[in-house]
């Protein structure tokens, strides 16, 4: 499994696209990281809450 960090966001004129690129959904000023953990899966803050 790949890790990924989160970004910080960034002002921008176009979407970038290709498989080189994730895209996160902003709800209620958190940002979400969902992970594989065994059968289940967490969310994870940018703090690192669960």
């Amino acid at each position: 499994m790949r890790s990924f960090e989160f970004c910080l966001a960034t002002m921008g004129t176009t979407v970038p696209n290709g498989a080189d690129w994730l895209h996160e959904v902003k709800y209620d000023e958190y940002r979400l990281r969902l992970e594989p953990d065994g059968d289940r899966v967490r969310l994870i803050t940018r703090g690192g809450y669960n």
